[in-house]
């Protein structure tokens, strides 16, 4: 199981049609087995590379073809609909993927005790609790590699600490992808990485490997200006 990006070409949007490159003929492959810390800068070029993995866009030129049950970036909001109730949300997005709307909803219920709030629109949630909810969330359905919309804070006890567990147990089984540069929260939940440098996507073996990789990229430019 993987995801491939076969000779993936991608750009910002500029005002008369295509701006910046972000990728340039890529080809990877990227194992659904391995659990992977993506990082490079800058930041919302990483988001791009996300949205291209899960297929919430097309790249301009290529294909990103998805041969593994890939989750919604967790702690990502949009896939929620902020008028509708926490339980229909929780229903629809079971339903988009294929899983028991019940099972789901009584999960997520016994993880997170919004009380009433269960039943009022999501929007009317407060902000930390929108993102701890599409984590819950996601986590409560099988996939076969699970993606994050970022790292989750540490900290002890609260909604943090309960994410990072339910994270912990769910890869047991599973990959995880998972953009940041918190390199203790690579180092905890990673074993492999990827970098964007250059308009291409970099596969490196180990974390370390990758962090040195690019701290000897930023020196060679910061030398030559």
């Amino acid at each position: 199981m993987m995801i491939v990006f076969d000779d993936v070409t991608h750009y910002t949007k500029g005002p008369a049609g295509h701006g910046r490159a972000i990728l340039l003929a890529v080809n990877l492959i990227v194992p659904s087995n391995r659990h992977i810390v993506l990082f490079g800068d800058p930041v919302d070029y990483i988001r791009t590379v996300i949205d291209l993995m899960v297929g919430a866009i097309t790249p301009n030129a290529g294909r990103v073809i998805r041969r593994a049950r890939v989750s919604f970036p967790a702690g990502e909001t949009r896939i929620f609909i902020p008028e509708i109730s926490v339980r229909a949300n929780i229903q629809h997005i079971a339903r988009l993927y294929a899983a028991d709307h019940r099972a789901v909803v009584r999960y997520v219920e016994e993880v997170i005790d919004i009380g009433p709030l269960f039943d009022e629109p999501y929007g009317s949630l407060a902000k930390d609790t929108r993102k701890m909810l599409s984590h819950i969330v996601a986590y409560s359905i099988p996939f076969q590699t699970y993606i994050l919309a970022e790292a989750i804070r540490g900290g002890r006890g609260g909604l943090n600490e309960v994410a990072r567990e339910l994270l912990r147990a769910r890869i047991e089984g599973s990959g995880l992808i998972v953009p940041t540069r918190d390199m203790t929260f690579a180092h905890e939940f990673c074993d492999s990485a990827i970098l964007l440098r250059d308009h291409k996507l970099h596969a490196f073996e180990n974390v370390d490997d990758a962090t040195k990789a690019s701290k000897a990229a930023d020196r060679s430019i910061a030398r030559h200006g």
